[in-house]
């Protein structure tokens, strides 16, 4: 998978970018896991446009990929590449 975010491109499997994502924006404690940054992705979307953002009650790697896709169509991200 590869997204980019402004001017920086991100590549690996959903969970990775999330993950990636997760550590460049905050302390390791506050948001220990890729999970618990898709929780807060998830309702950081939600409350910001009003708009329904379910996720699949699946592994975190889909989940990683259904708020990374999300995200692209509220125009947070540019999908460049989906596997």
């Amino acid at each position: 998978m590869k997204v980019k975010i402004e001017e920086t491109i991100y590549e690996g499997s959903g969970t990775e970018i999330i993950d990636h994502l997760r550590r460049q924006g905050f302390h390791l404690t506050e948001l220990p896991d890729a999970e618990s940054y898709i929780r807060f992705l998830q309702g950081n979307i939600i409350r910001t446009t009003g708009m329904d953002c379910p996720l699949p009650n699946r592994d975190t790697e889909t989940r990683a990929r259904t708020i990374l896709a999300h995200l692209a169509k509220i125009g947070g991200l540019e999908l460049l590449e989906e596997l």
